[in-house]
């Protein structure tokens, strides 16, 4: 088992999940209606902040705080480090966030962790947007997981 209390640490100081639409939607399908609620910033009210870079994964986005981000590089790189030791699923193998997600116990911080990597140039990404997708197709693209890193031996 992977200790990941100095990630989350690593995450909480430098990365915020955010919303890319309304707070509350419904959504009817094959006559169940699901309510989602999405308790978090407006991308918006994020992007035009100095010193903060926005990653769009399509399903939502992350605020990378570019200077706490610089600070904590080194320690991020000794963890992913570890975990590639580690972890059952290799992030030199080009995973999934519902893949890293499993393994270090939260979808939502595997997609920050992926958004600050590629700010910080540990990867890039594939999002359902580079793959060509767009508006809805996107979304759900992302949903079922094809947001993935690019390792750096395959750029």
């Amino acid at each position: 088992m992977i200790d990941v209390s100095t990630l989350f640490a690593i995450l909480d100081e430098t990365t915020t999940l955010l919303r890319k639409g309304p707070v509350v939607s419904r959504e009817i399908d094959r006559g169940v209606e699901t309510v989602t609620i999405d308790a978090m910033p407006d991308v918006d009210s994020m992007s035009r902040m100095p010193g903060v870079v926005v990653v769009d994964l399509d399903m939502v986005a992350v605020a990378v705080r570019q200077d706490l981000a610089a600070v904590r590089r080194e320690a991020l790189g000794m963890f992913i480090k570890k975990y590639s030791e580690q972890a059952e699923m290799k992030l030199a193998f080009g995973p999934s966030y519902i893949h890293v997600g499993a393994e270090i116990g939260d979808q939502g911080a595997a997609l920050r962790l992926f958004a600050l990597g590629k700010v910080l140039g540990f990867w890039d990404l594939v999002t359902p947007t580079s793959l060509g997708a767009t508006g809805e197709d996107a979304r759900n693209m992302a949903r079922a997981g094809y947001v993935m890193i690019i390792p750096e031996a395959m750029r």
